[in-house]
């Protein structure tokens, strides 16, 4: 599948693909004409462009860790391709209000279930002296210029209403979901308004009647073949070669031990989800030769995982990928920012995102903060967005604690607005790293140690303040719009 994406991105694109946060594999530059053949290509090795757009259910996403995390309690990779199986083409989820997402997770620390429509983490219980497999389901989440973080629907839901819990959420968004705002027509908008226990009510009502009309032959076809498990043959190489430089580093921010000792999941880092026709190529080959269960799989963050990688294997993976590009370290790190594609390809978006992501990156690499054990987090911790707004949010966990040693970490420059989302003052960030003066007294009232977000606003370049007063934020900044109340500007170290 990866060679056949990277031969149709260098025949019918510009010969680069690009991985979204939906795990999705994304062609640009594509000339209508083209479509058809690219479509036939995709289909030929068994992927589909079907509900990766539109108001349907979305690509059903999986955590990467899912069947190596240690702390899961049991992989539900094949409930969430049975999912993804039953609803692609189902005429109940063509034409919903809006997308409609999915999110299976492996545990608490890992995924982001309360993010988005429907989020699921795999539980289990003792029931009469054996145990029974469910899942704990997360209802109404999402991000957006409006975030809502999921209400868990009940204490434990099993395995066998999995399918009945999914179909009664999509009626009732089907059913009263607002078509007419499209500002307002995710359901995480309908939860809001209607209230939680009154939409959580109708949710059980709604699976009580699918449970029982539905017919007997409605199921998931859930697939619990074990995946073969099997370590590519190579040479060894006895030649006792010191590692190379950055390996430690890579090593640190890259890997992740899987509970199937001694194997490692290694995390690619590509700059804002791109990656070229000829590093697809190359990783389709690096895949065979070193992931013992032959295939990789896309992450929530626009990586690629490469699990059951061998503890031996994994000085020469970094070698390989060394030479092909794909070495960046800080892929668990703060240092991996995400960036949709902009200005670049889409047509609603207001700043180039794209470019601005690689900038960040690139920034966060040179100040070594991936190296920082302060900012060092996973997937649970927080998470950096650049809207098509040009704004990146970082969404915090109450895990998370935005703490005066992580400030002294960064030096930026600070517009304070009022926010009509947020309670109190947020930090609005330019790109620009300047050295300058900590200022207590805007750390007080910024309140930053319990501030529920972070919104950074990144400045163009030699741009006039509403006061008249000129920044210079470097020349990767393309936002041209100010708050309009935006009313006061702070220069702080943090």
């Amino acid at each position: 599948q990866i060679e056949k994406i990277s031969q149709l991105s260098e025949q019918f694109s510009i010969g680069s693909a690009h991985f979204s946060t939906r795990e999705n594999i994304q062609l640009h530059w594509v000339i209508l004409e083209d479509v058809s053949e690219i479509l036939r290509g995709l289909a030929e090795v068994g992927l589909t462009s079907r509900e990766a757009c539109g108001n349907s259910v979305r690509n059903v996403m999986c955590s990467p860790l899912s069947g190596v995390c240690p702390d899961e309690e049991f992989d539900a990779t094949p409930y969430a391709l049975a999912t993804a199986r039953f609803f692609l083409r189902n005429p109940m989820s063509q034409n919903l209000p809006r997308k409609f997402k999915f999110n299976f997770t492996c545990c608490e620390k890992h995924g982001m279930v309360r993010m988005v429509d429907v989020g699921l983490i795999p539980q289990t219980r003792d029931l009469d002296g054996s145990i029974q497999k469910g899942f704990k389901i997360f209802l109404g989440g999402g991000l957006g210029n409006k975030s809502f973080v999921g209400h868990q629907l009940e204490e434990f839901t099993p395995e066998e209403d999995l399918l009945y819990t999914s179909i009664a959420v999509l009626r009732i968004f089907d059913r009263l979901g607002d078509r007419k705002n499209m500002a307002r027509n995710r359901m995480r908008y309908l939860v809001n308004d209607m209230g939680w226990e009154k939409f959580q009510n109708l949710v059980l009502k709604e699976r009580a009647i699918v449970r029982a009309t539905q017919s007997i032959v409605t199921a998931l076809e859930v697939d619990h073949t074990p995946s073969v498990i099997k370590r590519p043959i190579r040479i060894s190489d006895e030649s006792g070669s010191p590692n190379p430089d950055g390996y430690p580093r890579w090593l640190k921010t890259n890997t992740l031990k899987q509970k199937q000792s001694p194997y490692y999941s290694v995390f690619i880092t590509l700059e804002a989800g791109d990656i070229t026709s000829n590093q697809l190529s190359e990783l389709a080959t690096i895949i065979q030769e070193f992931s013992s269960e032959g295939h990789a799989r896309a992450g929530f963050v626009q990586n690629i995982a490469l699990r059951y990688v061998h503890e031996d294997d994994l000085p020469r993976l970094y070698l390989k990928l060394l030479t092909v590009g794909l070495a960046k370290s800080g892929a668990l790190t703060m240092a991996a920012p995400i960036g949709c594609s902009g200005t670049t390809s889409c047509n609603l978006a207001l700043t180039n995102s794209h470019r601005l992501a690689k900038e960040i990156q690139r920034k966060f690499l040179e100040l070594n903060l991936d190296e920082s054990k302060i900012i060092l987090f996973h997937q649970k911790r927080a998470k950096i967005v650049i809207s098509r707004h040009g704004r990146v949010f970082i969404q915090k966990a109450p895990a998370f604690d935005i703490n005066r040693n992580i400030l002294r970490r960064f030096i930026m420059l600070f517009e304070l607005f009022r926010s009509p989302n947020v309670s109190r003052f947020s930090p609005v960030v330019g790109l620009k790293f300047i050295t300058i003066s900590v200022h207590k007294r805007v750390l007080r009232r910024q309140n930053l140690y319990g501030a529920r977000g972070v919104t950074l606003r990144f400045l163009p370049g030699s741009e006039k303040s509403p006061g008249g007063k000129t920044h210079d934020s470097g020349s990767a900044c393309y936002q041209t719009k100010f708050p309009r109340n935006a009313h006061r500007y702070f220069s702080l170290v943090a």
